[in-house]
């Protein structure tokens, strides 16, 4: 594990120093001006007497024989360690340690950033002012349109073209739970739904089809067929191909137009989300819209958010 972190480290390092892509540079530089707001420290200390619930997330353990199994940890709260790891998160950030890197495998880039817990971003400041969130709505099924315009060209089926007005307009995840709903498929969790849907379907071995996976193939045919088709070879393949489209469209396109024209702006990546200074958001909105028009063929829907803390305050009337 140490050696492909490493690699990914090297790679970052010549595509700054030796290759010299703006889009990276931009990154590093607008990466260590960023601040976070001391009320943080607090409020992390808040919700471990809360017992604040945390999201699932992706485990993994070794099994008797030797091999890795994946699985979602559930029902997590906050306690005193992951607490202390959250702090120490903040103050590399405080004091300007960061590491970069962005495996060949995928070209997303990891940094500090999004390797945090998404409830800190709200603490997260530039010259002391809150930053505005640009997130894709559903990017990874959406992005999947491109791969089904190659497949069926002008000849779209009608599941295809539903499957295309779902993802465009934000609706996609809403209309799988009516789907399942109507098919009687409970939905245990809502807060693990997205994360069961992407693991049963999109991400699974294609042998181990189970009734998210049937729902999905009896709603959308053609859709699921391509599914398949893509991950034939490898069940891993068509996440790679997701992700490295969609590095192509945030990293290698937008942010590299950023650094060209507005190098002076302050834009930052989190995977399939920017994250910038409000003076500029409607420019990088824009942005976002006009090159996903262009490299998938559809406009996304993009959803905005300004990053702030509200504190509560007590014995308010």
């Amino acid at each position: 594990m140490k050696k492909v972190v490493k690699a990914n480290r090297t790679r970052w390092d010549i595509l700054v120093k030796v290759i010299k892509h703006p889009e990276y540079l931009f990154i590093k530089e607008n990466a260590m001006k960023l601040e976070m707001d001391s009320s943080v420290y607090g409020w992390i200390d808040e919700q471990v007497k809360n017992r604040m619930k945390l999201k699932p997330t992706k485990c993994e353990f070794t099994d008797r024989n030797g091999k890795q199994v994946m699985y979602i940890k559930k029902d997590r709260v906050l306690d005193t360690e992951i607490a202390m790891q959250w702090k120490y998160a903040v103050r590399k950030i405080e004091n300007g340690i960061y590491k970069f890197s962005c495996p060949s495998t995928v070209n997303r880039v990891f940094y500090n950033v999004t390797l945090m817990p998404g409830v800190l971003r709200k603490f997260l400041r530039y010259e002391g002012k809150p930053l505005v969130q640009l997130d894709y709505s559903n990017f990874q099924p959406f992005l999947f349109i491109k791969f089904l315009l190659e497949k069926y060209k002008d000849d779209l089926p009608v599941d295809v073209i539903m499957y295309i007005e779902l993802t465009s307009n934000g609706t996609f995840n809403t209309e799988l739970k009516k789907i399942f709903k109507r098919e009687n498929i409970e939905i245990k969790n809502e807060d693990t739904f997205k994360l069961d849907f992407f693991k049963r379907v999109f991400f699974s071995k294609e042998k181990r089809a189970d009734k998210f996976r049937t729902a999905f193939a009896t709603e959308f045919p053609n859709v699921s067929a391509m599914i398949t088709e893509t991950k034939k070879n490898n069940y891993k393949a068509l996440a790679i191909k997701l992700q490295k489209l969609e590095a192509q469209i945030v990293i290698n396109t937008i942010l590299h137009e950023i650094a060209e024209k507005y190098p002076t702006s302050f834009v930052l990546p989190i995977h399939d989300a920017l994250i910038c200074e409000q003076g500029i958001s409607e420019t990088v909105k824009q942005l976002m819209l006009e090159k996903t028009l262009q490299n998938v063929g559809f406009e996304p829907k993009i959803k905005q958010e300004i990053l702030i803390h509200y504190p509560i305050i007590n014995n308010l009337l």
